[in-house]
């Protein structure tokens, strides 16, 4: 994959005296972003230069190690056939050099630009125990996505694109109060937008090697809307220590979703899956909780916790989705220890459960996960330090299944250790 972005931007700042406005600025930015992807697939067999075949037996020395001990369930496989890797490489590998024939993989390409003109302008203002900015953000977007496509089903393939434009007024205020030195409140409302990722928009459509299903993205997709808003407080009631709490809301216009459906491709009906815009967005409220204190001697703690309401819109069909993404608590924990150039970090993270697209006429739900980690450095000069991480401590797992109880898949996610040495020059 293969991307390039030029642009060019002009910013000016105006200082004001003597006024409630202390500044304005303002700006304008001009992007021209491009990505190609490109595949090569090499492909040899029966017929081609040096070709051999193996059995199993010629190539395996017995079946693999034990897996997926903690993820197994009844019935699982948890020993495979097994090649070993040395007899592949002094006899299989060796013939691959010889025979191998490569070909761009057509149904694999794809070329995305994004011309992208923003105009902003934002003022800051104080007076008295208020102080904030606002401004507004005028954005125009016109996004060419091309592939080849194969309109003929013969393997004739020609460059076809797509090309739209859109415009997007994106306006903000954000207010800070100060009610006493140590208590500040602070509320924002805003207009927000984040395009899809370039696989989401690919017009290409790639089919799999193994199934006579295919992948493909949606270079119609909208981006995503937002109108939100927020109200906080925040008390600081020691050195390096806070307590925090804010209300959100947000409403999206629309939000991301896959379905699989049959259609003619090159000639051959398929299973083809491809993002879509749900017609409906969705609703999200939430409160987030925050407490981070200094004990003294080194010692602290920071935890922070959100709860999350989000409720969505029906999609194609009348189907109500949960919101994509989203979990209804989420937690973080940390304690620590930083002093004398030694620190030493233990972290818990937690999220319910949480919901993914359309699979087998149900929707993809992930169980609730949570995971140990823990982080230590040792300054031993100042340019020299030591530091080893762990990561997910107690081996959890993660599993997921679909909303009519249909399993998915179970991801063994592993403990993860590393020890390395930090040099300053």
């Amino acid at each position: 994959m293969e991307s390039k972005e030029n642009y060019v931007q002009g910013d000016l700042t105006w200082d004001l005296t003597g006024s409630f406005i202390k500044d304005i600025k303002l700006g304008l930015k001009y992007r021209d972003n491009t990505v190609q992807n490109h595949r090569t697939i090499g492909t040899v067999g029966p017929g081609s230069t040096g070709w051999q075949s193996f059995s199993l037996a010629d190539l395996s020395t017995g079946p693999s190690p034990l897996l997926s001990q903690a993820a197994a369930t009844s019935g699982s496989l948890t020993q495979y056939a097994w090649v070993n890797d040395a007899l592949a490489a002094s006899k299989g590998f060796a013939m691959y050099d010889k025979g191998m024939v490569y070909n761009e993989a057509k149904g694999e390409y794809y070329k995305i630009q994004e011309k992208i003109t923003a105009a902003y302008v934002k003022a800051d203002f104080a007076a008295d125990k208020w102080r904030g900015d606002f401004g507004v953000r005028l954005v125009k977007t016109e996004q060419t996505s091309e592939a080849y496509q194969d309109l003929t089903g013969k393997g004739n393939h020609v460059i076809g694109s797509t090309t739209r434009t859109y415009n997007d007024v994106l306006p903000s205020l954000n207010v800070v109060y100060d009610l006493r030195k140590d208590l500040i409140i602070r509320g924002a409302i805003a207009r927000v937008m984040a395009r899809n990722t370039y696989s989401d928009l690919s017009a290409s459509t790639e089919v799999s090697g193994t199934t006579n299903a295919a992948t493909a993205g949606n270079p119609l997709l909208k981006p995503y809307h937002a109108d939100q808003a927020e109200i906080g407080a925040e008390w600081y009631f020691a050195d390096a220590s806070m307590l925090s709490a804010t209300l959100f809301t947000k409403r999206l216009d629309t939000f991301i979703y896959t379905s699989t459906a049959q259609e003619n491709v090159g000639g051959v009906t398929r299973p083809v899956t491809r993002p879509h815009n749900a017609d409906n967005g969705a609703v999200i409220n939430g409160l987030e909780l925050q407490w981070q204190q200094a004990f003294g001697n080194g010692f602290g703690a920071i935890v922070n916790y959100t709860f999350t309401d989000a409720k969505a819109g029906s999609i194609a069909g009348g189907q109500k989705l949960n919101v994509i993404g989203n979990s209804r608590n989420q937690l973080n924990a940390s304690g620590y220890y930083e002093k004398n150039g030694i620190s030493f970090r233990l972290s818990y993270n937690y999220r319910s459960k949480s919901y993914g697209g359309l699979d087998e006429g149900g929707q993809d739900v992930t169980s609730a996960y949570g995971q140990w980690d823990a982080t230590a450095n040792w300054d031993i000069t100042p340019k020299i330090s030591l530091f080893a991480t762990a990561v997910n401590l107690t081996n959890s797992v993660i599993r997921t299944n679909t909303t009519d109880g249909l399993p998915v898949g179970v991801y063994e996610n592993g403990a993860r250790y590393s020890v390395g040495v930090r040099a300053k020059f």
